[in-house]
């Protein structure tokens, strides 16, 4: 997604081992330089990413 969209995607490390069941989120990034088109365009980007993985 990085090329495409130059959004960078994550994921969070998680241990079968660990005993606290903390639930699954997201996180957004967000600074005074994005525009609404930055944000439009990271949407559509995290709604493709979340099809595929899904």
């Amino acid at each position: 997604v990085l090329k495409e969209d130059s959004v960078f995607v994550v994921t969070s490390r998680r241990s079968t081992l660990d005993k606290c069941r903390l639930p699954v989120g997201i996180r957004l990034f967000v600074s005074a330089g994005h525009s609404e088109s930055d944000m439009h365009k990271a949407s559509e980007s995290l709604k493709r990413v979340a099809a595929l993985v899904l």
